[in-house]
């Protein structure tokens, strides 16, 4: 009885206690279900909270711009040693087509892809292959178009690298696209005229630059998770974060002599080698002069020719000239002594035809001719004896007529009348002859001395002319004088020496300043002409970088910067930006229109292991 009832107490407890242990159970699934409940909500609201606050993208990589390498023209490849992975420098010579132009990297970077090996062919059609520009990586974020107000230049950036885990890296937003990437890709939505239409979210291409350290040579491809806040504050140069910029340079020296020679003489002895420290004023080189003082002599003996040449030819112009003008002034000159003479006799000639014309026709109005008075008296006594012959005629008529005489005695003394009459007929021609014969030595006169008069006037031409002549000849003489002066000038001559003399003294190559011997051109045995020596300092250092255009606006002279070297391992020497060059480099014609400028960096580094001509890297943060 007793166990009875002590198993019915024992069930009876179970089933009490089996009901309190269904209870509290229930009690912690609803506790538990709370807490879920409480924290998805809490986790929703930070969700929308965030999506209010932060653009979130994981539609983003890291990368920065190729270049692909193309043979100009088809061939067999010569020279080619690019493998995938290997690191180029800017203007390095990558390889060439056999009997072809070679190809050259366009900047510093690695190569990502290689399509072509030696030895094989290759044409234009398509790369062989392809660099990436290790100075322009970035993260290139694609954001959906309904953000894009919202992000501005300069917002702060958290970036998550899957390569690094969680790890995040602080950056910036650099640039915003203007085109989104449907546009770029060609995958732009259409529109249909059947009354549906499907709207595609655009993506815009964020450009974002890290401000922390991190490596992303290795990293190119890479996937990354971007966030950006959004509505925060635009920021029209980022400054107020770090952005390190690297650039390629080579070293060079600060202060750099380039020693040239003209001569063209023969190079006797070079005193230095490659290598030689001089100073200022040492002698270099000295050339073979004994030609040089041939020609110095013959030089100087020619001058000496010339100039007593052109003191005689000046001493006799001079005599011919003082002479000519003596007889200029005194009338001596020959030809004018001469044509003083013909003018003297044609004076003379005309002076005496106008007085024989000035007599006879004198002579012609007087009546004073004396073969016209001889013609006249003549004539008068004809005149005279007809008459008397009249009258014996007629007192011989008479007589007849009284029969005094005969008849024959009357034929007498007509025969003696027809015989006067005809005497003075003679004598009245006569008369008229001489009269004639004056007028016709007046006519005569008159023509010889219009004909005189003639020949003096050409005589005063001719003199007049010989005395024009006389006075041109002295001008002539004046301008001989002029002339051998101007012949006697030997500054030509006297220059030609000088430059003679001159090559002597530069006939020993001075060193124009000190420094170390890194280039020598000339040697013994050789010709003498153009760039002999080249020396440079090689305490005083100096770094000629290439900056790209997007960078060159964010340095500036006086600038600190970190100089770096693969030849020189970890070593790290300190810098300074002392110039930017005003205009850019000259393109390469390579794809992308890559602009780049150089600016002039001073090693201030007290000890260095730089050697001048060395490629490094030259880096600053900004």
């Amino acid at each position: 009885m007793s166990n009875e009832k002590t198993s019915a107490g024992l069930e009876n407890a179970e089933a009490t206690g089996g009901g309190k242990k269904k209870k509290g159970v229930k009690i912690i699934v609803a506790i538990v279900l709370t807490l879920a409940v409480a924290v998805g909500v809490y986790f929703g609201i930070q969700y929308f909270a965030q999506s209010a606050r932060f653009v979130v993208t994981e539609n983003a990589r890291i990368t920065t711009n190729f270049a692909s390498i193309v043979p100009a023209a088809p061939g067999r490849l010569e020279r080619f040693t690019l493998y995938e992975g290997r690191r180029v420098l800017e203007d390095e010579v990558l390889g060439w087509v056999e009997g072809g132009a070679s190809f050259r990297s366009p900047f510093d970077g690695i190569v990502v892809r290689s399509h072509a090996e030696q030895g094989h062919p290759v044409s234009p059609l398509g790369p062989i292959a392809v660099i990436a520009d290790l100075s322009n990586l970035h993260i290139q974020a694609n954001i959906e178009e309904t953000y894009i107000t919202r992000i501005a230049l300069g917002q702060q950036v958290t970036v998550t690298i899957d390569a690094f885990g969680s790890t995040e890296f602080n950056g910036y937003v650099a640039e915003i696209g203007r085109v989104t990437d449907a546009e770029l890709t060609g995958n732009v939505m259409f529109f249909n005229t059947g009354g549906t239409f499907t709207k595609v979210t655009a993506l815009v291409p964020v450009r974002i630059h890290i401000t922390d350290y991190v490596n992303l040579e290795d990293l190119i491809g890479l996937n990354v998770i971007v966030r950006i806040p959004l509505d925060g504050e635009p920021v029209s140069q980022p400054v107020q974060f770090v952005n390190r910029i690297s650039s390629s340079g080579t070293v060079e020296s600060a202060s750099v002599s380039y020693v040239h020679s003209m001569l063209g003489l023969i190079i006797d002895d070079v005193a230095v080698e490659v290598g030689d420290r001089v100073s200022k004023g040492q002698v270099l080189a000295v050339f073979d002069i004994e030609e040089l003082e041939l020609s110095i002599a013959q030089a100087q003996a020619g001058l000496e020719l010339a100039r007593l040449s052109a003191a005689a030819s000046i001493d006799n112009t001079q005599q011919m000239l003082n002479l000519a003008q003596a007889n200029l002034r005194g009338d001596t000159n020959m030809h004018v002594v001469s044509a003083q003479a013909a003018v003297s006799a044609a004076q003379s000639n005309l002076e005496a035809l106008q007085n024989n014309l000035e007599t006879a026709r004198s002579d012609r109005e007087s009546g004073n001719s004396p073969q016209v008075i001889a013609a006249q008296a003549v004539l008068r006594n004809a005149g005279i004896a007809v008459e008397n012959s009249k009258t014996d005629f007629e007192n011989a008529r008479f007589l007849y007529e009284t029969g005094t005489i005969s008849q024959l005695e009357l034929r007498l003394a007509q025969d003696a009348l027809t015989m006067a009459e005809n005497s003075y007929a003679d004598a009245a021609t006569a008369l008229s002859t001489a009269i004639t014969a004056l007028d016709r030595t007046i006519e005569q006169l008159e023509i010889s001395v219009q004909a005189a008069g003639t020949a003096y006037a050409q005589a005063l031409s001719a003199l007049s002319a010989s005395r024009n002549a006389a006075r041109q000849d002295v001008e002539m003489l004046q301008s001989n004088v002029e002339l051998a002066q101007v012949s006697a000038n030997l500054e030509a001559q006297e220059i030609a020496l000088r430059i003679l003399e001159r090559r002597l003294d530069d006939s020993k190559i001075i060193a124009p300043a000190g420094g170390t011997v890194t280039q020598l051109f000339a040697h013994e045995g050789m010709m003498g002409s153009g760039l002999m020596f080249v020396i440079e300092d090689t305490q005083d250092l100096r770094v000629v970088a290439r900056f790209r255009e997007y960078d060159i606006g964010l340095i500036y002279e006086g600038m600190e910067v970190e100089i770096t070297s693969d030849v020189t391992g970890s070593g790290v020497y300190a810098g300074r930006i002392t110039a930017i060059r005003p205009t850019a480099l000259p393109s390469m014609g390579m794809a992308g229109g890559v602009v780049e400028f150089e600016a002039e960096v001073a090693v201030i580094s007290a000890s260095t292991s730089l050697k001048i001509g060395m490629s490094v890297r030259v880096n600053l943060e900004i």
